[in-house]
């Protein structure tokens, strides 16, 4: 039996997301599940203040995500609506930046309703390497919001960062509420789906839960043959 009632992602990107479904078979979405957080010193007042997302500018990036410029994160689209790739119409743009605002704003309605909740919720979030200083400080601004936010304070953060960059700064944050995990390696970004550091997420969540996943790196290697089948039926022009 899982010791937390929600596992829920802070990204920075959804390498986290697909080694949460990997792992537990499935993944509640909030609002940062699936998406990318172009610029981590706004994102703890993001925590505070969700509604700020999708509030503004909207624009969409060389890569066909959309990208909120208050808060910047960009976003994947539906690609049955707007395609992953090639050209779209404004039609075909309007109707993605409508369906992702309904989306993201039911998202954040799910968040708010989380962390006003007594439930048992784990965090998990990718920090990069910025040096020692500013890892620190992000890190501690992250948990200072947290503990704004979640209102019983019944949650834990669990830290992923490359093992080099973990210092002793960065163990005397650790406390009850507060774990950091050494990744020799995260996705490319390119590939979060099927690259990174498998056995030090594994190790992650059975280090959190006290649970196995006999399916972790068996849907890992789904997920591999699924991507090879796609990029290559693509480059035939079938996709």
């Amino acid at each position: 039996m899982l010791s937390y009632d929600e596992i829920v992602s802070l990204g920075y990107n959804c390498e986290v997301s697909f080694r949460i479904e990997d792992y537990f078979g499935t993944i509640n979405a909030m609002p940062f599940s699936w998406s990318y957080i172009l610029n981590r010193e706004k994102f703890p007042e993001v925590l505070r203040q969700p509604d700020k997302i999708m509030s503004k500018e909207i624009s969409i990036l060389d890569d066909h995500m959309i990208k909120c410029s208050e808060t910047d994160i960009k976003f994947h689209p539906r690609y049955s609506i707007l395609p992953q790739y090639g050209s779209f119409t404004d039609k075909q743009f309007q109707e993605a930046i409508k369906e992702l605002k309904e989306r993201v704003y039911h998202l954040v309605a799910k968040y708010k309703e989380l962390c006003n909740s007594d439930k048992h919720t784990l965090f998990v979030m990718k920090v990069e390497d910025y040096g020692d200083e500013q890892n620190v400080t992000f890190i501690n601004e992250i948990k200072k919001a947290l503990d704004e936010v979640y209102v019983s304070g019944n949650y834990k953060l669990a830290i992923a960062m490359i093992e080099n960059g973990i210092t002793e700064n960065i163990r005397f944050l650790e406390s009850e509420k507060l774990k950091v995990y050494p990744f020799k390696k995260f996705s490319n970004k390119k590939r979060t789906n099927i690259s990174g550091d498998m056995k030090s997420w594994y190790s992650l969540f059975k280090n959190e839960t006290n649970v196995s996943s006999d399916c972790f790196y068996k849907n890992v290697w789904k997920r591999r043959v699924h991507w090879l089948s796609e990029t290559f039926l693509r480059k035939l022009g079938i996709k």
